[in-house]
């Protein structure tokens, strides 16, 4: 029972270390470039993808169709977005980045990155990548 007391503390303390490095990254993206974290989630994803249907952005996001239009419909509005026409489903329309919506993702990734660095700057190496290691495995993750 002891044991099961101390992994719950320690995992207490990782998810309060979670949360902390979350609001940080969120905080250097809107620092950094004005966008949310799922402003820059939708910017990075159709930067992978090159374009996306709302409701392939929508599973992506884990969010409704209604709330990941409000999103598109805000970053349209910026102009960090667009619609267009599917060439291969004329009644579709698809998403894409505009030359500004990738300056922003750019500038949001180097801020929060620079930041990030120079936080782990101080810890060696080879203990961020086994931090990295195993916080993947233990998530499940690649």
């Amino acid at each position: 029972m002891a044991n099961e007391s101390r992994i719950d503390d320690l995992a207490m303390s990782l998810m309060d270390a979670v949360l902390l490095s979350s609001r940080r990254l969120r905080q250097w993206m809107r620092e950094g470039a004005g966008v949310s974290m799922p402003q820059f989630r939708v910017l990075s994803f159709l930067e992978r993808r090159g374009s996306s249907s709302l409701s392939e952005l929508a599973s992506y996001l884990g969010v409704s169709l209604p709330s990941a239009s409000r999103l598109v419909d805000g970053m349209s509005s910026r102009g960090l977005i667009e619609a267009c026409d599917d060439p291969s489903d004329r009644r579709r329309l698809l998403l894409r980045l505009t030359d500004k919506g990738r300056e922003t993702l750019a500038s949001a990734r180097a801020r929060a990155l620079g930041m990030l660095s120079a936080r782990l700057s101080w810890i060696p190496r080879g203990d961020v990548l086994r931090s990295i290691e195993v916080l993947m495995s233990a998530m499940g993750g690649d």
